[in-house]
């Protein structure tokens, strides 16, 4: 397993404990995944953000406009895009 596996990983079974096991058997719940986004560009913590946006893509859940938006700029101006 890869360091990226292992943090998803880790952060789904974190959550397992938090917001039960049912939640996270089998998919992440969506709204943390956004959670994560929104709280990587307010820290400035450009791993949360990709992190959210794999978990989005895991699920093929599209992003709203306005968070994307936020999400482009962020990495345009932090380079890390």
């Amino acid at each position: 397993m890869t360091k990226k596996a292992d943090k998803i990983e880790f952060m789904r079974k974190v959550l397992g404990l938090h917001v039960g096991e049912q939640y996270t058997q089998t998919q992440f719940p969506t709204f943390y995944a956004l959670d994560l986004v929104s709280f990587g560009i307010n820290r400035k913590v450009p791993e949360a953000v990709r992190l959210g946006e794999r978990i989005l893509a895991e699920q093929d859940v599209r992003m709203p406009a306005d968070l994307a938006k936020a999400v482009g700029l962020f990495m345009l101006d932090s380079g890390n895009s």
